[in-house]
């Protein structure tokens, strides 16, 4: 990951290591921010705008809620906003 194989390697070592939750600490603010979309309807049309703009035009989607209801219902929104940005 460009920018961050210092912390890439920390993370990974960490982790072989079973020490799970300094590996978790050690992954930078920074590298979740530059990787993940996260936040409101606005914040994730500005990102994908953004990607689209850089040439990006593959999303991996893991969507959160509290079951698989919620999780799916978020996964159909987050594909309408992604059709809407993209036409």
């Amino acid at each position: 990951m460009t920018g961050f194989q210092d912390a890439c390697t920390e993370v990974r070592e960490l982790w072989l290591q079973k020490k799970r939750d300094a590996a978790i600490k050690a992954v930078p603010d920074e590298m979740v921010e530059k990787t993940a979309i996260f936040g409101d309807e606005a914040h994730l049309r500005q990102r994908i705008r953004k990607y689209r703009e850089v040439g990006i035009d593959t999303l991996m989607v893991h969507p959160i809620g509290s079951s698989p209801s919620a999780q799916l219902d978020t996964l159909g929104r987050t594909v309408e906003i992604v059709a809407e940005e993209s036409a």
